[in-house]
């Protein structure tokens, strides 16, 4: 589809590049008729099995990152890869896209525009999306432990469906003791206090101990 929009000379340059080099797995070409200054195009294969898929994703996004900053660009569109005719798991695709380039930024102190193109039927992949971003800056917002929310709706969120459209949440008793406002420079508790917090709904702890699960909820 890209070579399509990109036009004849892109189409072109591609075959030459691939006949030049066939087992190369990045091979770059001029924009043609897209707004942009080069084209990456990168062999991807999926997989079935979630580990091996999660890491030929984080692979696929390293190699565009160093790619990108060979060139000393400044900004980088990303398609959904797999969430298309590979039919792959669109929650683990989109979850390891937003984690893995996230922290090649942060990792390479790199102050770039990222954009993932998303095709405008695939509203679940921008759903999924905008959960994940939102879900990675709250991570270590209030703390760098595990978070807990008294407020259900906002843990519906995250509870992704199954197969079959079931949904599981845990109902813990957590122990914050005295809590204070949390932020994301916080590795662990700070002293004289047991928790952080968001201030509302959303209580972080820094020990198992504090934890205990109550019960398993599944639901449709």
């Amino acid at each position: 589809m890209i070579i399509r929009v990109a036009g004849p000379e892109v189409e072109t340059e591609y075959q030459k590049e691939y006949l030049h080099n066939p087992n190369s797995i990045l091979i770059s070409t001029l924009p043609g008729q897209l707004l942009c200054k080069r084209i990456f195009f990168l062999k991807w294969e999926p997989s079935k099995d979630e580990s091996e898929l999660r890491r030929s994703i984080s692979d696929f996004m390293l190699t565009v990152v160093q790619s990108v900053k060979a060139h000393n660009y400044r900004s980088i569109a990303f398609p959904a890869i797999g969430c298309g005719e590979h039919n792959c798991s669109v929650n683990i695709v989109v979850e390891t896209m937003v984690r893995e380039i996230k922290r090649q930024l942060r990792n390479r102190k790199l102050s770039w525009t990222v954009k993932f193109v998303i095709e405008p039927e695939k509203q679940n992949v921008y759903d999924e999306f905008c959960t994940q971003i939102m879900v990675s800056d709250e991570r270590t917002s209030f703390g760098h432990g595990v978070y807990f929310s008294s407020n259900p709706v906002y843990s519906h969120g995250y509870a992704h469906p199954n197969t079959s459209g079931e949904r599981c949440m845990f109902v813990n008793r957590v122990l914050i003791g005295k809590t204070t406002k949390g932020d994301g420079s916080m590795k662990t508790r700070p002293l004289g206090f047991d928790s952080t917090t968001d201030g509302n709904h959303i209580f972080v702890t820094y020990h198992d101990a504090q934890v205990y699960a109550e019960y398993l909820i599944t639901y449709m």
